[in-house]
């Protein structure tokens, strides 16, 4: 039986690293870290140039506040970006239609 500890090592990798051969045709950049020394919070940022933003994938499940926020700083900060919405279709599928 794995270790717990290489169990939970194994599942991050699986689920950061790979993907299934449904999602193949996508060019994303998976971006991984854990919280850096003195951090506060869940997650931390991370400068990138303006430009370097293409697009912007809000989950199906995304509450209408942070749907919101998200929108209204892609249009002050990121006009150029392209906003997608999942939307889960049959069989929990989820898709994606442009929206901005």
């Amino acid at each position: 039986m794995m270790e717990q500890a290489a169990a939970v090592e194994l599942m991050v990798h699986e689920s950061t690293h790979t993907k299934t051969k449904d999602w193949s045709h996508e060019k994303e950049w998976r971006f991984l870290t854990i919280k850096g020394e003195g951090e506060i919070g869940e997650y931390s940022d991370y400068e990138f140039h303006r430009d370097e933003l293409k697009s912007i994938y809000l989950g199906p499940r995304i509450d209408n506040e942070h749907r919101e926020k998200i929108v209204a700083l892609q249009g002050k900060l990121y006009p150029h970006a392209s906003i997608f919405e999942g939307l889960i279709g049959r069989g929990n599928r989820i898709t994606f239609k442009q929206t901005v």
